[in-house]
């Protein structure tokens, strides 16, 4: 008999003065990480597609998590969906630096596992954070052996361990 499978949800990001495009692609880059992150035969990330199918099924409004103030309506929409685990994020402008704060949570419990907090100066720039800030964030979900190495050369050399700098040139 197979595991069942544990089934995280990435909601839309959302914020104030941020173009929904740049929101849809945050949340989308978030979603892409975690399949890239987490074990296939353990984790299964519901789509975009599939979270709005599910919430119509439930007879839910589609564009609830736009609209959620703290993580309470985010968990009763991963309730609606099915999930087992939900990750939210919210994007603001604070003194012309853009700041996405990310927030994984248990549904089944309330229970905040972990946040993660982004920084960029542009728009575009934070979509190019996004990723390594999602690995952080499902660090908890994985092995405590697992080690992340990335190596960058464009705009600058710069080597990272589990998301965080180590040396850059």
């Amino acid at each position: 008999m197979l595991a069942e499978l544990q089934k995280l949800a990435v909601l839309e990001f959302r914020g104030v003065g941020v173009d929904d495009n740049v929101l849809l692609k945050l949340s989308d880059q978030s979603r892409s990480a975690a399949v890239q992150v987490l074990d296939s035969d353990q984790y299964l990330i519901i789509t975009r597609e599939n979270m709005l199918r599910l919430m119509q099924e439930a007879k839910r409004n589609t564009t609830g998590a736009r609209g959620c103030i703290e993580g309470a309506c985010h968990i009763e929409t991963a309730e609606n969906i099915g999930a087992d685990l939900v990750v939210s994020g919210t994007v603001v402008e604070l003194d012309g630096t853009w700041v996405a704060s990310m927030k994984l949570h248990d549904v089944s419990s309330a229970k905040l596992l972990a946040m993660e907090k982004i920084a960029a100066q542009t728009q575009v720039a934070l979509l190019g954070e996004i990723e390594q800030g999602t690995r952080r964030l499902l660090e908890s979900l994985v092995w405590d052996n697992a080690v992340w190495v990335s190596f960058s050369s464009k705009p600058r050399t710069q080597l990272s361990v589990n998301g965080r700098e180590l040396c850059a040139q």
